[in-house]
């Protein structure tokens, strides 16, 4: 019949253009030219004459046999009724096929994809992005197992099917850095930031993090000191990190300082006194560094820039120096900083009472979000059972607050030791169900390994912390663990 429509069609077609004169091209040419008394020669050789029907409705069934309805002179094509039944059979396939592409895509790989947008080719780019969200959420069952190669492998089959999944390419370079490729990590992250010029910073934070979790300290102190360059509006964020990175043996402080020295110009005047410190104390150049952080810096002031001169001069041990310039920062930080800082300070020099004191009088004060995340960061500096219950239960006497603190203060009970009230807290984030917690019963600081349900670097790639608690459990991280340490993966 398919083919019928064309032939037929166009033999009528012809017969037409040459004015109906000559050989009629259906009707036999013995029979009289007569409406319904003229044979129709187009259905000889049919097993069903009948179907001609849907080629020509021009046929007719008379006690004469198959005849036309028309005369010579009333042959005529039916193109519509062909374009019709083309049209009809070609959409039943389509739809057919896309029925069946539908259900391979659906059952056997997985993909969250709808029917119509494999049946509607306007909405074909967006299979893709299905299945790179797809092969994106295998990949991270098979990160958080500890399978890196699998995630791997996904990762790059989701990048290569949706290249603006920022988060497949972001995690491509954290799972391709764990893997020990460093170089080609490095490349990868560099080029997301390029690109992804509105996400740079974003992305730049999560290199920080997994250079930090790996003990990458030479390279992550080249990016920290460029990113305080770079993302002006966070330069003291990122200079805490620098310094942290300074303190490590596997980088050369003054040899950054003269290949860097143009950056290091650039970033505020407190912020290269502190790295100058660092310079001097990785020297050996003790009482030097500890003479550049006695000063007290005379402005402009920055809180975090505070903070880290005076914990640096309490953790080398000249307290009495820190507690002097605490005081003359004092009023400068404000009384809430102050008196955290003061508590972190109090616990270094072994005074829990003072501490305590500090405590309970921040968590009697004004009360939400921010200051609970402050409270509990200062208690994975300083861990603290007592006070961990009692900042525990206030936050669960707030209303409003327990839910969006659940995996923050999870994590802190986990700190100070606390493994049953801590354990209570999975309850109590709506986005985040209890059995997506991993299990741990205590935080291991001395493990850089990813595989380590146990290790920060575990729990920082499978649990949404807020930025300040991560860098506060990487900088225990940091102070636990081995100076010098080689990663081990068990990479199957």
């Amino acid at each position: 019949m398919a083919g019928g429509f064309l032939y037929w069609n166009a033999r009528k077609t012809a017969f037409v253009r040459r004015g109906r004169q000559g050989c009629n091209p259906c009707q036999n040419p013995s029979d009289d030219n007569t409406a319904r008394r003229v044979r129709c020669d187009a259905v000889a050789h049919w097993h069903e004459p009948a179907r001609f029907g849907r080629v020509c409705p021009l046929l007719v069934r008379t006690p004469h046999g198959w005849c036309c309805s028309v005369n010579a002179r009333g042959v005529r094509p039916f193109w519509g009724r062909a374009l019709a039944w083309w049209g009809g059979g070609l959409l039943a396939t389509y739809l057919a096929g896309a029925l069946l592409v539908f259900a391979v895509l659906a059952f056997f790989t997985g993909a969250r994809v709808s029917w119509w947008q494999v049946a509607w080719p306007g909405r074909w780019s967006e299979i893709r992005q299905e299945q790179a969200g797809y092969l994106y959420d295998r990949a991270m069952r098979a990160f958080v197992q500890g399978s890196l190669n699998e995630a791997h492998l996904a990762l790059a089959s989701a990048a290569q099917r949706d290249p603006s999944n920022q988060a497949a390419a972001v995690l491509l370079g954290q799972i391709t850095m764990f893997q020990g490729s460093f170089l080609h990590a490095d490349a990868l992250f560099e080029q997301l930031m390029r690109e992804r010029e509105s996400e740079a910073n974003r992305i730049a934070i999560t290199y920080h993090d997994t250079l930090l979790s790996l003990g990458r300290t030479d390279r992550l102190a080249q990016h920290c000191l460029a990113m305080a360059t770079r993302d002006s509006a966070h330069a003291a964020v990122w200079v805490r990190s620098l310094l942290l990175a300074l303190r490590n043996d596997s980088v050369t402080a003054s040899e950054l300082a003269t290949a860097q020295r143009g950056q290091l110009a650039a970033i505020a005047p407190h912020a290269r006194l502190l790295v100058q410190a660092e310079i001097e104390l990785q020297a050996g150049n003790r009482q030097e560094g500890i003479a550049l952080l006695r000063k007290p810096f005379s402005g402009p002031y920055n809180l975090i820039y505070m903070q880290l001169q005076v914990d640096r001069l309490a953790e080398l041990g000249a307290r009495a120096d820190a507690q002097t310039l605490l005081d003359f920062y004092g009023p400068i930080m404000g009384s809430v900083p102050h008196a955290i800082a003061q508590f972190s300070l109090s616990r270094q020099m072994q005074d829990d009472l003072a501490a305590r004191m500090l405590f309970r009088r921040v968590l009697s004060g004004p009360f939400d979000e921010k200051r609970v995340e402050q409270l509990a960061v200062a208690l994975i500096k300083a861990p603290d059972p007592v006070l961990f219950a009692e900042l525990s239960d206030k936050v669960l006497a707030t209303p409003g607050l327990a839910a969006p603190l659940a995996t923050t203060l999870w994590v802190t009970g986990l700190v100070c030791g606390d493994r049953t009230r801590a354990d209570t807290w999975k309850e109590h984030d709506p986005e985040f169900p209890p059995a997506s917690f991993p299990r741990v019963r205590q935080i291991e600081f001395a493990s850089r390994d990813l595989q380590d349900p146990q290790s920060v670097v575990h729990l920082i790639n499978v649990v949404t912390f807020p930025r300040e608690v991560i860098t506060a459990l990487l900088t225990r991280v940091d102070r636990a663990a081995p100076s010098k340490r080689t990663l081990r993966l068990n990479v199957e």
